[in-house]
């Protein structure tokens, strides 16, 4: 099993280097089993979030929901309540991912 980290995601989600980007995009669309820790979801909302990117929160959503529906994709229980939590208030996602431990 591969393991997507930080930079992975950001190469496919902004396209900055083409040829990372493009290697990614394969890897996400293959049936290769892929796993994403938890920490990569918080360090990719304050990288789309920051002054170079300026990614909406709707739009940081959809990337978030995008990977956890992804069938060769694996995460954690609790990130799939985070990632709901973060649809339906302000919290950021450190926090949302607390709270899902925590109803858990």
């Amino acid at each position: 099993m591969n393991v997507l980290d930080t930079s992975d995601l950001i190469r496919y989600f902004t396209n900055d280097i083409p040829t990372e980007a493009e290697k990614i995009k394969k890897l996400i669309e293959s049936k290769e089993k892929l796993y994403i820790p938890d920490v990569v979801f918080v360090e990719l909302e304050r990288f789309l979030m920051s002054k170079s990117y300026r990614s909406t929160r709707q739009k940081i959503f959809k990337s978030f929901k995008f990977l956890i529906t992804k069938s060769n994709i694996q995460t954690s229980k609790q990130m799939h309540i985070a990632i709901d939590l973060y649809a339906s208030n302000n919290l950021d996602m450190t926090d949302c991912i607390v709270e899902a431990f925590i109803q858990k």
